[in-house]
């Protein structure tokens, strides 16, 4: 944006150079000459018409209008004068100048071309030769019908003297042009400027040629480049071309920018405009009319054409109420129309061969909007786009960001998953104390928000209570499932589970602390615990939370042996430890959670008894299964044959575990599963079927049955089966 504005500036800046040097530059001129520099031969010429001598009263003279015309002048001058430069106007005329009889000059005779004959307008500069009688005589001939033999002044000077004199007196057509000219140049490079956007429009090419057009016909006409071309039929021709596209290319830029291209109207001037030029060409060609004299009917095309647009304009801003037909532009395309419409009034009633004296003006305030309004399209175009880049930059770092966050999340939970499912693996070990881990993990996690620890240390002390009893693992199940006291050896193995947790845990570096937190939750206070022996504040700080919430939860479950404890004994317990298992302060605020706890819910609510449901139409395989659960006694196995009466048991007793067989009478296993999950009974189901097809395993599964046993099944299996599900 900053690099656009800088463009712009430099743009502005450079067209008021040029202004101010231009204008500077007719002050300069003006010093140089006097007016004793340039002589004016206005009188003193007589007239040679069909052979009769008649004397003018003063030049500038026009002929009778008659094609062919002929009309020689002529004036004795003084010897003084020669040597000097003669120079006068003349337009559209075949020109002579001879001195004593002697042809000095001539211009546009015999001047034909490929495109038929031309002489054009001129400013003529003849060098009188410094010798001689002086006797100069000035032939014109008018090529072309209805138009008349004309000669603007005479005046004489030096050569470097009388081309000032005409750079003088043109200067302000000359900065006209130069103006234009540039502002055509400034609409081609904000062009470039807005190609490099990604918005593209070809509108202000199609402008630029315009304005530079209109700036070339305006600088031949200021007479200033007749000195550099020989023959001026060229000029004739180029102006006349650019007076027949002007039209098309005017169109062409609103038809974009309006999005008028549709319109029926604009379509139909594209045609009339298309149409014109080769109508001109052939009359040209065919020299039934001069290319440069059929000007008139492209301005009247042009006119027409400024008009339709600024009716469309109007009339669009009407609609959509936006009064646009008073915005600069506008107004500048107004200034060109009634400029347009002078010229034409002007060619209507005098023969002359300028026919842009108003136009050149209205063409200049015309580019100098379209420049200013173009620049400030382009800022606001590209502060637009730059709003629309930064939304979109702010969309993609929010999707970015999004996609991380739900990255992050995805993998948190995932993580949270492995780590529940690891906890419950340890505690399934342990059959009396389910949900022991998640437990302990919950009551840190409060007492830790209690001691006023923020939210990511909470985080952290939760995921270490989860895995607190990891090293569980490694211990036999049937020393951590031993109903009756344990052994001082059994003891001892039951110690290394909190340095078996540390060295599981010590690898996973991105949740700092929960390797400490699994070996030194049995730290004691006094410094009596193990596996170090830590003691006092030495001991870290999640370490100490845990070991308060591990020693609660022990006394609030169940065991093998007894029952949960009543809270009061707890609570006991915990006011004994102050100080010598526990540390004063995390015993306080378990004391607070114990004291609101009224209704005794922070304990283990999971009755030891559970209840199993087999359903089978074979009695052999009831009591396979009863036999293999003989030996496990919180185990209560009730039966049936058929799957109508299974269903009433479910709606009266309270069973955890479903066994079902598949195939049976009446109602096969699938559809009382599906029966089950229409009546919203909260109980576990496992498949047992000597059906070994994948396919139906993964049937069961979308039912969401949880495990598919095939028959037979080893006893290990089924207990394997039965505790995973139960727990």
């Amino acid at each position: 944006m900053k690099k656009y504005r800088r463009i712009l500036v430099s743009i502005i800046l450079l067209h008021v150079v040029m202004i101010l040097v231009i204008i500077f530059s007719v002050k300069t001129d003006r010093a140089f000459l006097s007016g004793e520099d340039v002589i004016a031969l206005q009188s003193g010429w007589t007239l040679v018409d069909e052979g009769n001598i008649v004397p003018i009263e003063t030049i500038p003279y026009q002929g009778s209008s008659e094609a062919g015309e002929t009309i020689v002048l002529k004036r004795q001058l003084p010897s003084d004068y020669l040597g000097k430069t003669l120079f006068f106007f003349t337009m559209e005329t075949e020109l002579t100048v001879r001195m004593d009889g002697e042809i000095i000059y001539s211009f546009g005779t015999g001047n034909s071309r490929l495109l038929g004959r031309t002489p054009g307008s001129r400013m003529n500069f003849v060098d009188l030769p410094a010798t001689g009688s002086g006797f100069l005589e000035v032939e014109l001939t008018s090529p072309y019908r209805d138009y008349a033999a004309t000669i603007k002044e005479i005046r004489l000077a030096d050569r470097d003297k009388a081309v000032l004199q005409v750079l003088r007196e043109k200067m302000p057509e000359l900065l006209c042009s130069i103006l234009l000219l540039f502002s055509g140049c400034v609409m081609m490079i904000l062009a470039v400027m807005q190609g490099m956007s990604k918005r593209p429009k070809g509108s202000m090419v199609t402008m630029g040629l315009y304005l530079s057009g209109m700036a070339v016909v305006y600088a031949m006409e200021t007479q200033v480049l007749h000195n550099w071309f020989g023959g001026q039929a060229i000029l004739s021709y180029l102006l006349g071309a650019i007076f027949m596209c002007a039209p098309l290319l005017l169109l062409m830029y609103y038809m974009e920018t309006r999005h008028f291209e549709n319109h029926k109207v604009y379509m139909l001037l594209v045609g009339i405009v298309c149409l014109n030029i080769p109508v001109q060409i052939v009359l040209q060609l065919t020299g039934l009319a001069d290319l440069a004299r059929m000007t008139v009917v492209s301005h009247i095309i042009l006119l027409l054409c400024i008009t339709v647009i600024l009716l469309s304009i109007y009339y669009t801003g009407k609609r959509e109420d936006k009064p646009e037909i008073f915005s600069p532009e506008c107004i500048g395309l107004l200034v060109v129309g009634i400029t347009t419409l002078m010229d034409l009034c002007r060619c209507g009633m005098y023969i002359v061969a300028d026919q842009c004296i108003f136009g050149r003006w209205g063409d200049m305030i015309y580019g100098m909007i379209l420049v200013w309004v173009s620049m400030k399209q382009i800022v606001n175009s590209n502060r637009e786009e730059e709003q629309e880049h930064k939304l979109r930059l702010e969309e993609e770092v929010e999707r970015k960001t999004r996609e991380l966050r739900d990255s992050q999340e995805q993998t948190e939970k995932m993580l949270t998953e492995m780590i529940d499912a690891l906890s419950n693996t340890v505690d399934a070990k342990d059959r009396y104390t389910s949900g022991h881990s998640k437990r302990v993990a919950q009551y840190a996690r409060i007492l830790a928000e209690r001691m006023g620890l923020n939210e990511e240390q909470q985080k952290r002390i939760y995921i270490a209570g989860l895995l607190h009893d990891v090293g569980k693992i490694r211990i036999p199940d049937e020393i951590i499932n031993k109903p009756g006291k344990l052994t001082e050896e059994e003891f001892n193995y039951i110690k290394l589970h909190s340095i078996t947790g540390y060295h599981i845990l010590k690898e996973i570096s991105s949740i700092e602390g929960i390797a400490e937190g699994a070996k030194f939750h049995h730290e004691r206070f006094d410094g009596k615990g193990y596996p170090v022996g830590l003691e006092g504040e030495n001991i870290p700080l999640m370490a100490r939370i845990i070991g308060v919430a591990d020693s609660y939860d022990a006394m609030a479950s169940n065991r093998s042996y007894r029952k949960a404890l009543p809270q009061y004994i707890v609570r006991e317990e915990i006011i004994k430890g102050k100080g010598t298992q526990f540390d004063p302060e995390i015993a306080d605020k378990m004391l607070e959670l114990i004291d609101e706890d009224k209704n005794y819910e922070m304990k283990q609510t999971d009755s030891l008894q559970k209840m199993i449901l087999v359903v089978d139409d074979e009695p052999v395989n009831i009591k396979i299964v009863e036999y293999i659960l003989k030996d496990e006694p919180m185990y209560t196995v009730l039966y049936c044959y058929d799957g109508i009466e299974a269903l009433k048991i479910l709606e009266e007793e309270r069973i955890d575990l479903l066994l079902l067989d598949i195939e049976m009478p009446e109602m096969n296993g699938m559809e009382v599963v599906k029966e089950i999950r229409k009546r919203k009974i909260d109980v576990a189901v496992a498949f047992m079927s000597a059906d070994k097809d994948f396919e139906l395993i993964q049937q069961a599964i979308e039912l969401g049955v949880g495990d598919y046993l095939t028959k037979p099944f080893m006893p290990i299996e089924l207990k394997e089966v039965v505790h995973s599900l139960i727990e």
